[in-house]
């Protein structure tokens, strides 16, 4: 929404989205959402969110320069979560 509150845009529905962050370049804000199980991205001017990754995915945190993309994720063997980090455009972790 505007400074003045007008214009208010919704940017994520289920209900169970949770630690939003708003990208450096303030394009986009990426949460992890327990109802679809997963990362997403969504404009700040609303529209369809985009899943960046499934399953197990926890607090997302964005790297200054935007480029990548860090989750905390589980796993069956010890020690049971990891820290992955991605390229945010997309592609296998590094």
């Amino acid at each position: 929404m505007n400074i003045d509150g007008g214009n208010p845009v919704q940017l994520m529905r289920d209900g169970l989205e949770l630690v939003p962050k708003i990208t450096p370049d303030g394009k986009d804000v990426i949460y992890e959402s327990w109802m679809r199980q997963g990362i997403f991205k969504v404009p700040l001017t609303g529209g369809e969110p985009l899943q960046l990754i499934s399953g197990s995915a926890f607090e997302p945190s964005v790297s200054p320069d935007g480029k990548l993309l860090a989750v905390t994720k589980r796993r069956h063997e010890p020690p049971d979560s990891y820290l992955d980090i991605l390229p945010l455009a997309g592609g296998r972790s590094i």
